[in-house]
């Protein structure tokens, strides 16, 4: 039986995968990220190794035992398809706060809208019967 993505996961590895993609989607690098690691998926294992080179360069970054945590978990090309999947996710995730956070900004203009309306009507009616009021009270005398 084939094992499922991220299933050899320790919680530590899986916690810092978490991490990882979401701050690939706050940077709003998740489709270079997807295009990038879908591609590579094949040579995980040389990919991790690359990461084991530039080790001395992230670790000026980066917490180095985390590193070294990311960097072990990214030789298991179920892992690659794990943290691919969670990149996947937390976008959508993210696309779909953004989405409601613009419907409400756009219903919060919408009222904003209709009240300045309902208040500049109320002050022509004002100005109207100010107006009738003088016109009757002319005629009267």
């Amino acid at each position: 039986m084939k094992a499922l993505p991220g299933e050899k996961l320790t919680d530590e590895q899986r916690a810092l995968i978490d991490k990882v993609a979401q701050r690939i989607v706050r940077w709003r690098a998740a489709v270079p990220a997807i295009f990038t690691l879908e591609s590579m998926k094949p040579l995980s294992f040389v990919g991790s190794q690359f990461l084991y080179a530039l080790a001395p360069f992230a670790q000026v970054i980066f917490d180095p035992t985390e590193y070294e945590s990311f960097v072990l978990a990214m030789e298991d090309r179920g892992n690659v398809e794990y943290f691919l999947r969670r990149i996947e996710d937390i976008d959508a995730e993210a696309r779909d706060e953004e989405k409601a956070a613009r419907k409400k900004a756009k219903q919060e203009r919408k009222r904003r809208r209709e009240e300045r309306r309902a208040r500049r009507q109320a002050s022509r009616d004002e100005r109207s019967q100010a107006s009738e009021d003088r016109a009757i009270a002319k005629e009267s005398d």
